[in-house]
């Protein structure tokens, strides 16, 4: 005690007085004020001079999206100096500091604030903290960390591949879950995997909204192997299903044209055919196909052969070859069956040259012949009769009838041959001109008549009269015409 006693003597210049057992209580209290009075005059006088930061908390992190967020902090008390700039910092690295450029600024002063944070990347974790600003320096709350949320492109399934003909076939998608509208959607097809809405072969719309769809698939090729998958698109970007695989078997194409047959020769009752027909087609394929032959229904006797060939990829023709005989006039038709496809041709077969150009007819038209008479009376009725064979006919008529010569009716015959009508020669008139007859005779050479194998309304004659030249008079080429009542 009289240690610390002389020691405090010492520091306060005091003469050192001589200390007793007695005196101790005294110099005790003396140097409890000493200390005292020492200390409280160097906290006052530090007071004055102390910086004090401001006081920050980072609060909870509110409405987190894919590009934004929601901060909150709280500036509890200012410091020693006026807080001049508060608000929060984020990076996506961990050491952040007020010199990076990320930040926002609240304004000054204390209390709660919000920061709203935009332009950010989805599915991305952040790093964020609080912070106040004073002349005294920057404060910092503590580092919360967050993590945007992953842009959400549209999930759906890919129906399975259905309905597959030679050149279609049918498939469709059901969504799962899309976090915005779905603006589009549909289904992609290609001959390589994988096939998007940049690289297929074919694609669909099938509008917008997230109902579940079906699309059909057309224009596919023979014995090729198809990949499809469905698609869906929102704001975000366009989202594929699972891929469907497929492959087309079955030679064919679209559409049949049946309504557009173009058929080529004329079909007649009785002779054998000449003609063919011809069918379109649209969307082939490329597959081959087999012979085929299809015999006729309705008139009967006629088949229609196709040779074996391949349809061409997209549009092309289909040509049958008819053969055989028909039985009768009428309608042949024929059931094809072919790519898939099915189609009734109808060909019309024209009476047979049996039941041609018989029956009344009129003399509508007719020349003169020999001594510049009329060679029969226009406005006779004649009965037009076959004589002897299918092809040859005959009527009875007068020879001259202005001449003023009772000469009987002969017979006039003629023959329809392949399209042409032939005059026998040596045909009789019934009047004689000594030393010969006067004789029905033969058109000259590239003079020859032509009938309709259809429509027998109406038949030219060209003939020669006075073949043999009698009386005197030379041959005279005569035209007539009979028109049928």
């Amino acid at each position: 005690m009289d240690i610390i006693i002389k020691n405090l003597f010492l520091l306060s210049n005091f003469d050192i007085p001589q200390v007793t057992m007695k005196s101790y209580p005294f110099y005790f209290l003396l140097c409890l004020c000493f200390v005292f009075v020492n200390c409280s005059s160097d906290d006052d006088a530090g007071e004055g001079n102390q910086v004090v930061l401001p006081q920050v908390i980072t609060n909870e992190i509110t409405l987190v999206n894919t590009t934004s967020v929601t901060a909150n902090g709280e500036v509890l008390s200012q410091g020693s100096a006026p807080v001049t700039e508060k608000g929060v910092i984020w990076s996506t690295a961990t050491d952040i500091t007020i010199s990076l450029p990320t930040k926002t600024n609240e304004g000054g002063g204390v209390g709660s604030f919000t920061s709203t944070l935009t332009e950010l990347s989805p599915g991305t974790v952040y790093h964020l903290k609080a912070y106040a600003k004073s002349d005294a320096g920057v404060a910092y709350g503590e580092t919360v960390s967050f993590t945007t949320e992953e842009t959400l492109i549209p999930s759906l399934l890919t129906l399975e591949v259905t309905d597959i003909t030679a050149t279609s076939a049918l498939s469709g998608g059901t969504m799962i879950e899309s976090d915005s509208p779905v603006l589009s959607k549909g289904i992609v097809w290609s001959d390589t995997p994988s096939p998007t809405l940049a690289t297929h072969t074919g694609i669909t719309e099938s509008g917008a909204g997230t109902a579940d769809f079906s699309e059909m698939m057309p224009d596919l090729l023979y014995e090729t192997t198809y990949y499809v998958r469905a698609y869906a698109t929102n704001e975000n970007g366009t989202g594929y299903g699972n891929e469907e695989t497929f492959t087309i078997t079955e030679a064919g194409f679209n559409t049949l044209d049946c309504d557009e047959v173009t058929v080529e020769g004329t079909l007649t009752a009785g002779s054998v055919s000449d003609a063919m027909f011809s069918v379109p087609y649209g969307g082939g394929n490329g597959g081959s196909y087999n012979e085929q032959s299809v015999p006729s229904t309705g008139v009967i006797g006629l088949t229609a052969t196709i040779a074996s060939g391949t349809f061409e990829i997209g549009s092309g023709t289909l040509v049958y070859q008819i053969t055989g005989t028909p039985d009768s006039e009428g309608t042949a038709i024929f059931n094809l069956e072919i790519g898939g496809a099915e189609c009734l041709i109808e060909v019309v077969v024209n009476p047979g040259i049996d039941s041609l150009y018989l029956g009344s007819y009129t003399v509508t038209q007719v020349g003169t012949g020999v001594l510049g008479f009329s060679v029969w009376e226009v406005g006779t009725v004649i009965e037009i009769t076959l004589d002897g064979s299918p092809t040859q006919r005959m009527f009875e008529i007068k020879y001259l009838p202005e001449a003023g010569v009772s000469n009987p009716p002969t017979d006039f015959s003629f023959v329809l041959n392949s399209g042409e009508v032939i005059i026998p020669p040596n045909q009789n008139t019934g009047i004689a001109c000594p030393p010969n007859a006067l004789l029905y005779g033969p058109a000259p050479t590239g003079e020859t008549a032509t009938y309709n194998t259809t429509d027998d309304t109406e038949i030219t004659l060209i003939f020669t009269d006075n073949q043999d030249s009698a009386c005197e008079e030379g041959p005279t080429v005569v035209t007539a015409t009979l028109t049928k009542n």
